[in-house]
């Protein structure tokens, strides 16, 4: 049954990060615009994206109640891996803090909740001034809800905790997190252990915002016969393996002769990195010598996206130790979700998810292992001393419909 209009609950997502086709941000809108609150116009989303997210993305992912605005000029990644003193990104988090602040008080007035899907510190903490410089203006009190993404520890170029990255994460947010108005909720489970043992407090759950419920049900009932191999998914990214693909991809092909089984490689490129045009030239030359390698070389929707992983049987996981040590993966997430087996080639926080969640996957240390271990028909290898965590609540959790929980607590929160 339709909502009144009057009845509808509003929320606006404030994200710098919006600006192109591919990675997580335009996934997310994607997986909301598919939620039954959504349809059904119990809720009503603005995004506030970047000034460079273009017509094309406006228009794919402008339906139902979504309507996107470019609007931020700051560039959200811009210091994401930068290791300088605090007083560097001074001028940065001022900057976007005026960018958040102006973005409020056109909802001064209005009955609208805030969402932060991704925040980095350096975003946390140009948050919290822009919530202080809109309190002093006495407007509407909005509640802003926060999903924390990044991991505050991390190791450093010796394989040592980061302590300064620790310290302005701590910084960042635990000043966010003392303001009444502001709820903080972590998807991952290492996530909220680490932020609720940096900032004493509670941490709340979200899910992972990559699957509607509708999607989460055609999971369940599929019978399909998988025979995809999912090579690579996601931005094309050398931290992710994408350079290593092509010396891959042609090993496969010489040693698995099976004509029913598909490479599949889906990728967006986003800069003009030369490695990067290299490999995705490779890959092309070895598409044209055999017509089981199936590239998708651009964004896809969320229903071409679904339909994509049902029919994979396999995939596999190259990320890059030092980047995914306690990094999480919404890759990971989808293929646990959609009840995919894993090859991991290196170990990472992947490793330990993937046994959380109760994954079928298997460790290949190298190429050769991991051409040995499909050519085999994949031998299961017995995994040892590794933390166990009640995967079956965890899950429910994490693969809930994004839409419906943003319903439910912003209801929670101003009990109506």
């Amino acid at each position: 049954m339709l909502m009144n209009v009057d009845e509808r609950k509003h929320v606006v997502i404030l994200d710098p990060g919006l600006r192109e086709f591919g990675g997580h941000h335009p996934a997310m809108i994607e997986a909301l615009g598919c939620s039954s609150v959504i349809v059904q116009k119990e809720l009503k989303i603005t995004v506030y994206a970047n000034q460079d997210c273009g017509e094309n993305l406006q228009v794919k992912l402008s339906k139902n109640e979504i309507d996107i605005i470019p609007y931020f000029k700051s560039d959200f990644y811009r210091y994401f891996y930068s290791k300088e003193k605090l007083s560097f990104f001074n001028l940065y988090i001022k900057t976007l803090a005026n960018e958040y602040y102006q973005a409020m008080c056109v909802f001064e007035y209005k009955a609208v909740d805030f969402l932060y899907h991704t925040l980095n510190w350096e975003h946390a903490s140009a948050l919290y001034l822009a919530i202080g410089l809109y309190q002093k203006r006495g407007g509407k009190n909005h509640q802003h809800l926060v999903c924390l993404m990044y991991n505050p520890s991390s190791t450093d170029d010796y394989g040592d905790i980061d302590k300064s990255r620790y310290l302005k994460f701590h910084l960042g947010f635990s000043a966010l997190s003392k303001l009444s108005n502001v709820s903080l909720y972590a998807a991952e489970y290492e996530l909220t252990k680490n932020y609720q043992a940096m900032l004493g407090q509670a941490i709340g759950w979200h899910p992972c915002g990559l699957l509607s419920a509708q999607y989460i049900e055609e999971i369940n009932v599929n019978k399909n016969k998988k025979n995809g191999i999912l090579l690579y998914i996601g931005d094309a990214k050398q931290n992710k393996g994408f350079l290593a693909l092509p010396s891959l991809l042609e090993q496969l092909m010489e040693t698995i002769s099976d004509p029913n089984s598909e490479f599949i490689i889906q990728y967006t490129i986003t800069n003009d990195s030369k490695e990067l045009a290299d490999a995705d030239a490779a890959l092309l030359k070895l598409q044209s010598k055999d017509r089981r390698v199936v590239l998708y070389r651009h964004f896809l929707s969320a229903e071409e996206m679904h339909q994509l992983w049902l029919n994979t049987a396999y995939i596999v996981f190259n990320y890059g130790e030092s980047a995914y040590r306690y990094q999480s993966s919404g890759v990971l997430w989808l293929a646990a979700a959609y009840k995919v087996n894993l090859y991991l080639m290196t170990d990472t926080w992947l490793n330990r998810e993937a046994k959380r969640l109760g994954c079928n996957y298997y460790e290949c240390k190298n190429i050769k292992q991991l051409v040995q271990c499909v050519s085999d028909n994949i031998k299961y290898v017995e995994h040892k001393n590794i933390e166990m965590h009640d995967g079956s609540e965890y899950s429910q959790r994490l693969f809930s419909d994004l839409g419906e929980w943003l319903v439910e607590k912003l209801t929670t929160a101003r009990g109506r």
